[in-house]
């Protein structure tokens, strides 16, 4: 692996490890965007729109959520 991939992992592995271990222990649509947020998803898309893309999609996990898993994926991925 390049050193900047390298760089990039050894940010991004506690990151995921944290998220992993609070899997269940959190509602699922605020797991996955302080996950997200941890990550630096913000800094990641291009636009505003991108933002409001990103926020529509936690809403959406909002909705389908049964407390931290999904109620129903085939809903979910086809929207």
């Amino acid at each position: 692996m390049s050193e900047d991939g390298d760089a990039r992992v050894q940010r991004i592995l506690p990151v995921l490890e944290q998220a992993i271990a609070e899997r269940g222990r959190r509602p699922l649509r605020e797991w996955v965007e302080s996950t997200w947020l941890e990550l630096g998803g913000p800094a990641c898309v291009p636009d505003d729109t991108a933002l409001e893309d990103a926020a529509a999609y936690f809403e959406l996990l909002d909705g389908v959520a049964e407390g931290a898993d999904l109620a129903d994926f085939d809903w979910f991925a086809s929207r």
